[in-house]
């Protein structure tokens, strides 16, 4: 039925309830958008693409379907959205107290704590493939690759380090990539020793300052040894 036909003898639909409609029909789709690209619907993504929707959509935190995509590992749907050109570098906004600001790339790597996720790996090849910033920071001061030495995983590290990462960033606390690599060592230590040793290894290898300092004047060393990183110190 027309929208614009008298309905029931009432008088035809004003045009802000017209817009009222459009507006719940795009939320819709940004929703289902978003729904199908966390689930890893390629089908209903490639439905969703091919008919008009915007695939740079967000939801009310500034989230899109990418970020959810590459959060789940969800490899294909990456690759779709990407071929779409849905836009890599777009960061979700703060919420409440929560300090977001995370771009699809970060949400990835963030991803591979996770085993089931399997296919975040290949998503941060994928994005960094499709010229995603490197160093992009988050509301947190984290960039993706404060995240990776943080999680002790070797490959995405050494991905990032190769992709241009800035091996001399700190976060919001003042540490760097040693302090950080060195703390979580310890805190998961002996388990996760030798992925840790790997980091290091690789991180020294690409340049990274043994003699760099924390706000309180420590070189990672200097931390490791007197353990000021046992969780009585807020920088860790």
């Amino acid at each position: 039925r027309d929208l614009e036909e008298p309905v029931g003898g009432y008088a035809p639909m004003s045009p802000s309830w017209h817009e009222a409609e459009r507006r719940k029909l795009r939320e819709w789709e940004l929703k289902r958008l978003i729904t199908c690209a966390d689930r890893g619907n390629t089908a209903a993504v490639a439905q969703l693409l091919g008919g008009g929707t915007d695939v740079d959509v967000r939801n009310r935190v500034g989230e899109t379907a990418l970020m959810y995509a590459a959060s789940a590992g969800h490899a294909e749907v990456v690759t779709q959205l990407l071929a779409a050109r849905a836009s890599v570098d777009v960061q979700a906004e703060d919420h409440m107290q929560f300090k977001d600001g995370s771009t699809a790339l970060i949400k990835a790597v963030q991803g591979l704590q996770y085993r089931h996720r399997v296919g975040c790996a290949e998503v941060v090849t994928l994005l960094l493939a499709g010229k995603a910033s490197v160093d992009v920071k988050n509301g947190e001061g984290d960039t993706a690759l404060l995240k990776a030495v943080a999680l002790g995983h070797v490959d995405a590290v050494t991905q990032l380090l190769d992709g241009g990462a800035r091996v001399d960033v700190k976060d919001r606390r003042g540490c760097s990539v040693l302090h950080v690599a060195a703390a979580h060592a310890v805190m998961q230590y002996p388990a996760s020793i030798v992925c840790y040793t790997g980091v290091v290894t690789g991180l020294l290898g690409a340049g990274a300052s043994v003699d760099v300092t924390d706000r309180h004047g420590r070189t990672a060393l200097m931390a490791l040894i007197t353990k000021s990183y046992d969780g009585q110190d807020d920088d860790y």
